[in-house]
């Protein structure tokens, strides 16, 4: 994350203490002594061609670029991809230039300070993290979930193969579950299928009885004429 920006013209009077740098506009995210390691920062890259350089300070780093007199700088910390902070600074001169122009040479001390608005503005594009690195956040977490995982079996005094058995037990138990189904559906379904015939049967029966005695059974001789 960038916590502290900074655009600063050299080549001016140098003061007390021996900084020749003019600060035209800073913005930061929080408190600290950034304006002064910024100002010994761009003091050194006066007298040097224009280029692009970073130091590192503490837990963070400094990144800035030198294109005439100008020194654009921001103060990023320790992870932050070192690509992305230089693009940052180049969105800023970008917006610098076109915005201000001839006046960032005749500018005193802080006095283009309202370009701070367009630095929180761009400063957004570049807080949120890209692509790769949400990716690369997400394998991470989940990488970190696994271990704790695995941590937790382990500690509960379970091995890899004692659940590889126990997995292999279960697989055998369902094996067996589902030929027993299959059995007690095939007895079922026989069950079912001989019931049907015995109702069929006693109804064939039935049926016959009633006519038998609608008919003078045994003889059948109410529904068989005489000859």
């Amino acid at each position: 994350m960038v916590i502290y920006t900074s655009i600063s013209r050299t080549g001016g009077p140098s003061t007390s203490s021996g900084i020749s740098s003019i600060v035209l506009v800073e913005y930061a995210l929080a408190t600290g002594n950034f304006t002064s390691i910024a100002n010994t920062i761009t003091d050194k890259m006066s007298n040097q061609p224009n280029n692009q350089m970073s130091y590192a300070y503490d837990r963070y780093y400094f990144h800035a670029i030198k294109y005439n007199n100008l020194i654009y700088l921001c103060l990023a910390e320790e992870g932050y991809p070192q690509g992305r902070a230089f693009q940052f600074l180049k969105d800023i001169q970008t917006s610098f230039i076109s915005e201000y122009g001839t006046q960032s040479q005749t500018a005193e001390a802080y006095q283009l300070s309202n370009f701070s608005n367009t630095i929180a503005r761009l400063l957004k594009n570049f807080t949120e993290p890209d692509k790769v690195t949400a990716v690369k956040n997400e394998v991470n977490q989940v990488r970190d979930l696994m271990a704790k995982n695995i941590e937790k079996v382990i500690n509960r005094g379970e091995n890899l193969d004692s659940i590889a058995d126990r997995t292999a037990s279960l697989a055998q138990q369902s094996q067996q579950f589902r030929t027993r189904s299959r059995a007690l559906n095939r007895a079922m379904w026989w069950k079912n299928q001989k019931l049907m015939i015995l109702m069929g049967s006693s109804g064939v029966l039935l049926f016959y009885c009633l006519v038998g005695f609608g008919c003078g059974f045994p003889a059948w001789h109410t529904c068989v004429g005489s000859s």
